[in-house]
This record gives structure tokens, C-alpha cells and sequence, in this order.
């Protein structure tokens, strides 16, 4: 690991900040109206990516399934629950993001979609 690091310098520089800063950003991590902004801003990229929305969702899905036959054994029922519910909430948010995007672009409102929309409950 040692070896791995010393000949990739540039992952070892890191952004040098104040402990303020670094708290700020722990801070933000665990506060869910962030992170849900943070999945839409994400949502909003991809839509200049050409991915369709839909697809989103299937993330979830192929992410436990992967995660099931590479741990074998070790995976819980458990596990996948609480992956497939975080990829949920995930794709949830980055659709708003997406369709936000899109509506703004085709300079249309979003109010329809999200009429339809039901919210995303964990």
C-alpha cells in the first residue's frame, strides 16, 4: 500500500483546509436536505450526458445484485434492503434534478411531473 501511494503522488495531495473547514464539510454530509441537493445538482448534470431518467432506477437493483454474488456468504437481506432504499432515495432525487434541467432547458415548468411524482419515503 505504501509503494501504491508513494508512486501516486497526486492522491496524496490533498485539498489542504482549516479544521473549521473540514468540520463545515462533516457538518454538511450529515445534514439530508444537503445530500438531497447534492443528488439533484447530480440529477441536473446527467441530463447533458443524454442518460434517460429511467435508468436511474435500475442503478439500485444491479448495484445489490452485484453486491450479492461478490460477497456470497457474508451478504444479509438486511444489506440489500438498506442499499436498495439508499439507491432509491438516490435516484429519486437525481430524476427531480433531471427533470428540473430538462424543464429549464425546454424552458417548460416542472409542476407536471412532480404532481405525479410521489415522494420518496424511507
Amino acid at each position: 500500500m505504501i509503494a501504491f501511494i508513494a508512486r501516486a503522488p497526486k492522491l496524496t495531495k490533498q485539498k489542504r483546509g482549516t479544521i473549521k473547514d473540514m468540520n463545515k464539510r462533516k457538518v454538511e454530509e450529515e445534514d439530508p436536505e444537503w445530500l438531497a441537493l447534492q443528488m439533484k445538482e447530480l440529477g441536473a448534470r446527467h441530463y447533458f450526458y443524454k442518460i434517460k431518467p429511467e435508468y436511474f432506477d435500475h442503478v439500485g437493483p444491479a448495484f445489490v445484485t452485484a453486491l450479492k454474488k461478490r460477497l456470497g456468504e457474508e451478504y444479509t437481506v438486511e444489506m440489500g434492503e438498506a442499499w436498495a432504499k439508499a439507491t432509491a432515495y438516490v435516484a429519486y432525487n437525481m430524476t427531480l434534478g433531471f427533470e428540473s434541467q430538462q424543464a429549464w432547458v425546454e424552458g417548460t415548468t416542472v409542476s407536471t411531473s412532480k404532481a405525479k411524482k410521489q415522494a420518496c419515503t424511507i
